[in-house]
This record gives structure tokens, sequence and C-alpha cells, in this order.
């Protein structure tokens, strides 16, 4: 089992609160000999809709002391889950759930917004001190 992130717990009270389900953690994903594990698969019904929607959360903490070589990797797992998700035929919205704080001193920097808005990442800011959603981001963002 692959070591949980500090801030997982958290995440996954928060979409709780927010009315999701968790279906699974470690979602694994498999398309010939790639394979990737995403920390969270989550449901949500919809009101007129017998299935509910699906996402699957790849959570992190950034807490490295190099915020660009921590950021690559992350991307590099998101954009790895994306696309698993979509090679094995899935419906999943991926998104990287972040603390409020990691994105007030991480994800409003310039050149990481650009990364986010020209890769389409999908954002899930928590609260972590009261676990909850801040709120959920689908790019492009402002880049002023």
């Amino acid at each position: 089992m692959a070591q949980r992130d500090s801030i997982h717990d958290a995440v996954k009270n928060a979409l709780i609160k927010d009315h999701w389900t968790i279906l699974r953690e470690q979602l694994y994903l498999e398309y010939g000999d790639v394979l990737g594990v995403v920390d969270l698969e989550a449901e949500k019904p919809l009101e007129a809709e017998k299935e509910g929607r699906l996402i699957a959360v790849e959570v992190k903490s950034f807490s490295a002391p190099s915020t660009s070589h921590t950021f690559g990797q992350a991307m590099g797992q998101y954009l790895l889950y994306r696309s698993l998700i979509k090679w094995t035929g899935r419906s999943h919205a991926v998104y990287m759930a972040i603390s409020e704080e990691t994105y007030l001193d991480t994800f409003q920097r310039l050149g990481i917004r650009q990364l986010v808005n020209e890769h389409q990442i999908f954002l899930l800011v928590v609260r972590i001190s009261t676990g909850e959603v801040i709120v959920w981001i689908e790019p492009p963002l402002a880049l002023d």
C-alpha cells in the first residue's frame, strides 16, 4: 500500500461533508503495462439521474522544499491518471486535492497558474483545519 499524503484524511472527510460517497481509497488504473493508483474515488448522486458523478482525487500536500520539483511530480501524476481514465473508458473527472494554504502560497504563482491552465488541471481546495471543501476549480484561471 502506498504511503498516504499527510492531508489525505482531511480531504476524504471534506468530500464526505460535501455529500460525496467515498467508493474506494486507492483506485487502480491499468492500461497495457502502465499502472496508476489514484488516492480516492468518489461519487455524488445527481438529482434526476440513476447514476451520480464520479471523480478520482489525487491528494497532494506540497510539503517538500522545492515547489517546482514537487509541482512537476504532481502534474505528471495527474496527467498520467487523466490519460489512464480516458484510455480505460471511465467517466471520472480527475482532481488534484490541495490545502487552502498550498493554494494561496503555491498556486497563485504565475508560472503554476499558467501550467494549471495549459494542462487543464482540476483542483479541489480544502481547508484542513475544518475539513471543508473551499472551492472546486476547473480552468481556465485568470492570469492577470
